[in-house]
């Protein structure tokens, strides 16, 4: 098939060129090349899309059982007799959490970078900056599920559904976005995990910089703040 496919368009240039009255080039072969990954390596597409996944998921789940754990064991009771506001609660509840989180990150990086030999060739700050957005969206995300939720176990059930199926189906993550029927293509705009794993893959292999990752960080700073406000705004220091 491909000594067909060349004959023939071998036969298509030299009859362009004759129709222009030029010479015919002898021995040519077209020799693409992939951008950023010319040798293909798999791991360098897959590991950027893992670590968004995985630090999705693990943001949610982790913080999605602290307040529905004191629900649980009867402690709210102490927490809203306190003279603690709501929002100074849920930042105490997060900042733990944050500092855990991007642990995880790091070593999610330091493992892509030297383990599996992933190039960096993008900015350490922007990679930061943009990961502490995600972070923060991810984890309020948790907060208020963990708000809306009075047992440990629907909490953690509300958070694999809203991170782990659409983190994996509907970020880019696993299946092509451009592939995907319209309507789904058009939810996936709702999905935070398909602009981070974005982040994670062009400054991992192509070195953009914030000219190329606007859109990107002006949608994790909506998110991180949307769901941060709807977390304190959620919670209230009542019994019932």
């Amino acid at each position: 098939m491909r000594a067909v496919v060349s004959k023939y368009n071998v036969d298509l240039l030299t009859q362009a060129f004759t129709q222009r009255g030029l010479t015919p080039l002898k021995g040519v072969n077209a020799s693409p090349r992939v951008w950023f990954n010319m040798s293909l390596i798999s791991t360098w597409f897959i590991i950027p899309g893992v670590i968004g996944m995985i630090i999705m998921i693990i943001s949610a789940l982790l913080i999605s059982t602290t307040i529905a754990r004191e629900w649980e064991r009867g402690t709210m009771e102490q927490l809203i007799s306190t003279p603690v506001k709501g929002p100074e609660l849920i930042i105490g509840k997060f900042i733990p959490y944050f500092a855990i989180a991007f642990f995880d990150l790091t070593v999610g990086f330091l493992m892509a970078r030297f383990l599996f030999g992933l190039p960096f060739r993008g900015s350490y700050f922007l990679l930061i900056v943009l990961s502490s957005l995600f972070l923060t969206g991810a984890l309020s995300q948790g907060i208020l599920i963990s708000v809306n939720s009075k047992t440990q176990l629907m909490a953690t059930q509300l958070a694999s559904l809203t991170t782990l199926i659409p983190t994996m189906l509907l970020s880019g993550f696993i299946y092509p976005i451009f592939n995907m029927p319209k309507f789904v293509q058009a939810v996936t705009y709702l999905i935070p995990a398909r602009y981070y794993i974005v982040v994670l893959r062009d400054s991992f292999l192509k070195g953009n910089g914030i000219a190329t990752m606007w859109d990107e960080a002006v949608f994790l700073l909506l998110f991180a703040v949307t769901m941060f406000m709807l977390a304190t705004r959620k919670f209230r220091k009542k019994v019932a």
